[in-house]
């Protein structure tokens, strides 16, 4: 029975790829292009926004300053998630970077000794969320030329992250106190730099790869008739990639809008599912957990956002 499922999931897999190669054949104009757009949103979103972010995050790990935020913020938030110092490091920084920060940096900390195997997966729930230039640039001034809307985006996402953390402390393993796997060492500014540097080119290379081919994957669908129109199509698009669903929304129903692009970067999308995964499953952390909260992280924010526009204008 093992061997005939395996042998079902071989054939599946075969089949799904030989189908994206056929589709890549049917809809070369297509494909090009979107590999065009996403190596130019590359180029003029990602790496401008996220490279330097990836670095000095990544110095700011090394050199301890991760565990100087834990420090400073521990005695709430590491109470209401039930994590230790430098796990409430980890919500900070993925909030101020974006995505992928909090999975990098709950990577970072694990393979730095900051955080052991059962908090990192933890962490991995409610840790991973967009940062305020996504939210206040793409979504704010791009979609709805409004920093009003991007306020109350950005508030609630960083509300329903939270909230998110607080119904994971009822399911962690960790406890109040969490111990590490080993002493965390700190490192000297020059090799820290060096190491960030380096570390910060290869991050960025692999986010980068998954835009485009994201990109190319929607553009895909999207041609074949597999993404409706409307706001079911705009939601199955943003299910596959963030920023196409969001560039998607539209602003005249203004509240469905504000419902759903905040269900969409609770969510994150599959393309940037992928970025954090590449960052967790070399190291063998599960991530269950991550997809449960993100999932609720969605669902929570869109609530939040609907009953904040509905009572506030």
């Amino acid at each position: 029975m093992v061997r005939v499922k395996r042998r079902l999931a071989e054939l599946g897999t075969l089949t799904l790829i030989s189908v994206s190669i056929i589709a890549l054949l049917l809809y070369t104009s297509e494909v090009t292009q979107a590999s065009k757009n996403g190596l130019t949103m590359c180029l003029s979103v990602v790496i401008p926004t996220l490279f330097p972010f990836m670095v000095f995050t990544s110095m700011f790990i090394k050199t301890g300053g991760a565990g100087f935020i834990g420090d400073t913020v521990s005695p709430i938030l590491g109470r209401l998630f039930g994590v230790g110092r430098q796990g409430v490091s980890a919500f900070v920084l993925g909030l101020l970077g974006g995505y992928p920060m909090g999975a990098r940096a709950i990577a970072e900390l694990y393979d730095e000794g900051g955080i052991n195997r059962e908090e990192a997966e933890h962490l991995l729930g409610f840790c991973s969320n967009s940062g305020p230039a996504f939210i206040f640039g793409a979504c704010g001034a791009g979609v709805f030329n409004s920093v009003r809307v991007g306020i109350v985006l950005f508030a609630s996402h960083v509300i329903s992250a939270a909230l998110v953390g607080v119904i994971f402390r009822r399911f962690s393993p960790c406890g109040d106190t969490v111990s590490v796997k080993k002493t965390h060492v700190y490192k000297p500014l020059t090799l820290a730099f060096v190491e960030s540097v380096r570390d910060a080119i290869q991050g960025v290379i692999n986010i980068c790869g998954f835009v485009i081919i994201f990109q190319v994957l929607s553009a895909i669908v999207r041609s074949s008739g597999l993404i409706l129109t409307g706001d079911f199509g705009t939601l199955t698009e943003g299910f596959l990639e963030l920023t196409a669903g969001i560039y998607r929304l539209n602003v005249s129903n203004y509240i469905i809008a504000m419902t759903m692009a905040s269900f969409l970067i609770g969510w994150g999308g599959l393309c940037v599912h992928c970025q954090a995964l590449s960052y967790t499953v070399p190291r063998g952390l599960r991530t269950h957990k991550y997809f449960i909260g993100k999932m609720l992280h969605g669902i929570i924010s869109a609530a939040v956002t609907y009953i904040a526009v509905c009572v506030f204008g």
